[in-house]
């Protein structure tokens, strides 16, 4: 992602699912330029959503509607687990392969 920023990418926090590693997180720290959280429910690395309206400076057109298919698609299958009811509730393990 850095790559078409042209920047460091100016994560606002980085959640790891595993414990904190032995020697400390000086290295992680210096990778994403925040202190992760470990022992989180998910990988998660969040970002400003200011972000998400600036076009990329080094995107070609094409690499942007390739990007822009992809979050609408992924944001579909969240919309699609979120559902309620019993289908929903089918539906979630079914996706995941529960």
């Amino acid at each position: 992602m850095s790559e078409l920023l042209a920047s460091r990418v100016p994560f606002t926090s980085i959640d790891f699912t595993g414990p904190a590693p032995s020697p400390g997180d000086d290295a992680a720290r210096e990778a994403f330029g925040v202190a992760p959280q470990y022992g989180a429910p998910a990988n998660v690395a969040r970002l400003p959503v200011a972000l998400l309206e600036e076009r990329p400076p080094r995107a070609s057109e094409m690499s942007v509607a390739t990007c822009e298919q992809q979050c609408s698609a992924l944001l579909e299958r969240r919309r699609a687990l979120d559902r309620r009811g019993p289908a929903g509730a089918l539906r979630i393990p079914m996706v995941r392969g529960v």
